[in-house]
């Protein structure tokens, strides 16, 4: 992701903006936009920090709102998980059937 971001031409992240290997398994194709204007560190943290409250969204679709089946699938501890979930206000409650 790193090196995407710091090789990116363009203001938009495209699957040719990685190594080709990358997606040849993928179904489908994310694109996350590229905030050139800002300084480098900020511009990654925003794209880790948007990429992480996708992931954990997922993470909670697939588990049903269960916090340590999650952490499991996740190969994080549950208090990680937990942190995570209160830095990006997500409640699994929200994705309990």
């Amino acid at each position: 992701m790193e090196r995407a971001c710091i090789l990116e031409t363009t203001n938009v992240l495209t699957p040719e903006s990685f190594p080709a290997g990358l997606f040849e398994s993928a179904v489908a194709h994310a694109v996350m936009q590229v905030q050139a204007h800002l300084p480098l560190a900020e511009a990654r943290r925003h794209v880790i920090e948007d990429f992480e409250r996708r992931y954990l969204k997922e993470l909670f679709t697939r588990s049903k709102g269960r916090v340590n089946r999650g952490a499991q699938d996740a190969g994080i501890s549950s208090r990680q998980l937990n942190k995570l979930m209160v830095k990006y206000g997500i409640q699994k409650k929200a994705f309990k059937d």
